[in-house]
């Protein structure tokens, strides 16, 4: 079934944290540290492509012992954290199995290349009941190397691709999977409230799979059995001759 592309603004915050049943001591759900990661990321990747001018970022933060950047700028920080509050409970609903980070260039709003976050959120759907404190340190570990992984990435995956000087912005999307939109909360009311629309393009590296010039790379796979989670880290874009 194709997937629906919903463009976020605003939303209400998501619950951060639950009680594990074991322990009855306070512990970060899974939503918590996936959006944690997530947010994480973007905020490199953000970085790392000079989206904006870097000194609009600082590094001043760190995740279990990693510095990474983030920008200091309070509306795109608002802009990110809106986004994933929505777009995480609606993956770990299993309502969602995507988020994007779409690079435009500015002057014709075309994508240049898209950052892919890919779940199985049918999978981790199933294992939301059964989460505890040792699952959170074990998943704690794995998105520790997913964050290095990406404050490493810079001239590793990129030499051969550039963006237009001073000439590109960014997009966040989510990528609906076609089961019951009714299905999360804050999707529900994001939607309801209009501080999401679904997407009127198709701009995507990805919506084109048969085009000769696409690129896709890697970046890193997440594969957590213990945790039910499964996720896949790549980038899109099309090579351009010259």
């Amino acid at each position: 079934m194709p997937h629906k592309v919903i463009v976020s603004t605003a939303i209400d915050p998501a619950e951060t944290v639950a009680k594990s049943d074991a322990s009855a001591v306070s512990v970060p759900t899974v939503q918590t540290l996936l959006g944690e990661v997530l947010e994480i990321c973007i905020h490199e990747l953000l970085f790392q492509r000079s989206v904006y001018p870097r000194d609009l970022f600082v590094t001043s933060r760190d995740y279990l012992g990693i510095r990474h950047h983030v920008a200091s700028h309070d509306d795109l920080c608002t802009y990110i954290v809106d986004t994933l509050d929505v777009a995480v409970p609606a993956m770990c609903s299993g309502l969602a199995d995507k988020v994007s980070l779409d690079i435009l260039d500015a002057n014709n709003n075309e994508i240049i290349e898209s950052y892919i976050f890919e779940i199985d959120s049918a999978l981790l759907a199933n294992g939301m009941d059964q989460w505890n404190a040792q699952k959170v340190s074990i998943l704690e570990q794995h998105f520790k190397s997913l964050v290095l992984k990406f404050v490493t990435l810079e001239g590793r995956m990129m030499n051969s691709h550039f963006l237009p000087n001073n000439n590109a912005k960014f997009k966040l999307r989510l990528h609906t999977n076609g089961v019951d939109l009714h299905g999360c909360r804050e999707f529900q009311h994001a939607v309801q409230t209009e501080t999401w629309r679904q997407s009127s393009d198709n701009l995507t590296a990805g919506a084109h799979p048969n085009d000769d010039n696409l690129v896709i790379r890697s970046i890193k796979s997440v594969h957590v059995p213990e945790c039910l989670l499964r996720m896949e880290c790549t980038v899109q874009f099309l090579e351009t001759d010259g």
